[in-house]
């Protein structure tokens, strides 16, 4: 996280009320068998419940805390990445490869 002290705190904060290991709640899905009605449209013609497999053991630990002289981030964004080459090519395009590095070389 970037910002003043204030907000590294409430960062911080935040980090610790988050259950990393609470198993998400069921979610309908759509039934590949119902999909279709009889005029041949892709209505949902029913509803199954998808039961969450328990996630894997899951934790958030901060690996350096500190202060930057210019911020990399100008707002707040979330993307995904399928690959860890991709991940670190986004973080290097703004001068925080790095970042990447301490993250993948903590144990």
């Amino acid at each position: 996280v970037e910002g003043g002290e204030k907000r590294i705190q409430k960062f911080i904060k935040l980090m610790k009320r988050i259950r990393w290991n609470a198993v998400p709640a069921a979610r309908p899905t759509e039934s590949d068998s119902n999909a279709d009605d009889k005029n041949g449209s892709n209505s949902v013609a029913a509803m199954e419940i998808e039961t969450p497999q328990p996630p894997p053991p899951n934790s958030c630990e901060m690996i350096w805390k500190g202060y930057v002289a210019k911020p990399a981030y100008n707002r707040f964004f979330v993307e995904e990445f399928e690959t860890q080459k991709e991940a670190k090519e986004s973080l290097a395009s703004l001068g925080i490869g790095h970042y990447w590095d301490l993250a993948v070389n903590h144990t």
